[in-house]
């Protein structure tokens, strides 16, 4: 409780937090504010349906996107909530489960205009990256790097035409 206070003092007015937590039979949705903890319970069949129906709409260009499915989906567990908290302009989704890989920005919301029309969404896969978000070390190196394997008589060369001008160069790229 603690980390969570701490978590909510770094917090702005405008942001809300909403995290998914999958029960046996029940979508737990909590919905952390600056000033207000808030959590809904819902049938999980009846949500998970619908994610995966607009997850199938969303993976087949041939299949019209079902505005019905993603209504329902926003009026689930959003609607009310957002409704009465018209300052908000930023949403951090904690997805779990069957969320995990759901574009929530798709949902759409009672006047016809996509979530991401009207917020800002960002995704953090635990609620922990963003309680210690503070405590990273902040190092005075940047590094950006791709691996793979070659033969060994094109390694050599990679080594010896001049890797570290490269290297100098991702470093000039990434600290920019």
């Amino acid at each position: 409780e603690e980390q969570l206070m701490k978590l909510k003092t770094k917090m702005d007015g405008k942001t809300v937090i909403i995290d998914f937590y999958s029960g046996n039979d029940s979508l737990y949705v909590f919905m952390l504010l600056k000033n207000k903890l808030k959590y809904k319970v819902l049938p999980s069949n009846t949500f998970l349906s619908l994610i995966r129906a607009l997850k199938v709409d969303l993976q087949n260009p041939q299949q019209t996107y079902n505005v019905k499915n993603a209504n329902a989906l926003y009026n689930s567990f959003l609607k009310d909530f957002l409704e009465h908290h018209s300052t908000i302009s930023s949403l951090i989704f904690i997805p779990n489960g069957e969320t995990t890989n759901f574009p929530f920005e798709t949902l759409q919301v009672s006047d016809n205009k996509f979530l991401i029309e009207k917020y800002y969404i960002s995704y953090a896969y635990h609620l922990g990256m963003l309680l210690n978000e503070e405590g990273r070390k902040k190092s005075k190196y940047a590094f950006s790097g791709f691996a793979t394997s070659y033969s060994d008589s094109l390694s050599d060369r990679i080594r010896n035409k001049g890797i570290n001008n490269d290297v100098s160069k991702i470093k000039k790229l990434v600290s920019a």
